[in-house]
């Protein structure tokens, strides 16, 4: 298994594409020449990764910054043309507000795929959550709590529009959320999706094919640990959600251990956790469902689990009150 510097478990490399890379990407905007060589202009790099790079860059007809997604030259393959493009593939499929919106695909001078990306600026959800101590339920005045569970809940929002359209996220945690300045809220990082429709075979890879462990093993639902693509489906996002909650209410992952291997254990294990006092529990409840070892045990669907949370922080304070 490969982890990479985000602690995601990378799936193997794809097999080589049957069809050429130069052929997939022909009809697409050349942006390094022609006409749309002035509607494009890259300006300084924001972030690398494994094979990739992201720069910032004005996209000339609308006035605005925009983000362009591009192969490294020394990473040039067809088999990171082909993720790019599938990258490309799901995000075009999942309009949604709180999904980051792709704007074009187009190719460079090699004839690799360049994403057009919404910039989106703001903070990791991560900076909110996780440093060790669980979030004070207790807390009236700043109430942050109830601030982390509304962003869990827009976080449900574009998984269950993404799961009408088939698609499974795969990799949902705290470092992949990004709030933005005024609220908006974006689930990131789509990139170990996989589609539970046939007719996206060839552009989106699809659950039926999966054969390796992939994404981060501290959060990964007992199915995603067996690499049991028959049971990995829409509650594989609802257990992911769960592990976010869980992450809320102690401080820490789910299967949060010392190794790769320990997580995964905790992870293929799937042991109900327990709460202290100070976590209320009706919420204790919920996350304990979303992250029942058995798919059948969990929430039918996110939106379930949403209006779950939603009708906990409604009668909150009735609730609080009476115990009292």
């Amino acid at each position: 298994l490969t982890v990479n510097s985000k602690g995601t478990v990378d799936p193997p490399p794809p097999a080589e594409p049957k069809a050429p890379v130069d052929e997939l990407t022909a009809k697409l905007p050349r942006l390094h020449d022609g006409p749309w060589a002035e509607e494009i202009t890259l300006n300084a790099p924001l972030a690398e990764g494994g094979t990739a790079v992201v720069s910032l860059a004005t996209q000339a007809s609308l006035s605005r910054e925009v983000v362009v997604k591009e192969l490294k030259p020394d990473e040039s393959s067809p088999r990171a043309a082909i993720e790019l493009l599938q990258e490309g593939y799901v995000l075009g499929a999942l309009q949604h507000p709180n999904v980051v919106p792709a704007h074009l695909v187009g190719s460079d001078a090699q004839g690799n795929p360049m994403l057009v990306l919404k910039r989106v600026e703001g903070t990791q959800w991560r900076n909110y959550v996780g440093d060790g101590e669980p979030l004070d339920a207790q807390d009236e005045s700043a109430d942050p709590l109830v601030w982390n569970l509304g962003i869990l809940m827009q976080v449900c929002n574009a998984l269950h529009y993404a799961h009408s359209q088939g698609i499974i996220h795969r990799d949902i945690k705290p470092e992949n959320v990004m709030i933005g300045e005024f609220g908006e809220v974006y689930l990131m990082d789509w990139g170990l999706a996989v589609s539970l429709r046939k007719r996206r075979a060839g552009k989106i890879p699809l659950a039926r094919d999966i054969r390796h462990i992939v994404g981060t093993p501290e959060y990964m639902a007992p199915e995603m640990a067996l690499a049991d693509a028959a049971h990995i489906d829409e509650r594989t996002d609802v257990y992911l959600l769960g592990a976010c909650l869980h992450e809320l209410l102690a401080g820490y992952p789910p299967h949060d251990a010392e190794t790769l291997t320990e997580s995964l254990h905790m992870a293929f294990r799937a042991e109900p956790h327990t709460y202290g006092d100070d976590v209320p529990a009706e919420l204790a409840d919920i996350c304990r469902r979303a992250m029942s070892p058995l798919s059948a045990d969990r929430y039918e669907s996110v939106s379930a689990m949403r209006d779950a949370l939603t009708d906990f922080v409604k009668h909150r304070g009735s609730t609080r009150l009476s115990d009292e």
